[in-house]
């Protein structure tokens, strides 16, 4: 899988109300993962977050992406 391009998506996920409570990380984090979902096309991919509150912000912001 592919993540060069998630720095791009970071500053993106910056200006998103759901993310502006998040750690630094955590926003890089969700950006190499929504990277991922949408250069994995014709795989399944399943996400599994340790952090409840990651997972949340992942399932809203992936129906904009």
């Amino acid at each position: 899988m592919d993540d060069k391009d998630h720095a791009k998506l970071k500053d993106e996920l910056n200006e998103i109300k759901e993310c502006q409570e998040l750690r630094v990380c955590d926003v890089i984090t969700l950006a190499r993962v929504l990277n991922i979902k949408q250069s994995s096309t014709g795989c399944k991919l399943e996400f599994v977050f340790e952090r409840e509150d990651l997972e949340n912000v992942f399932e809203v912001i992936c129906s904009r992406y």
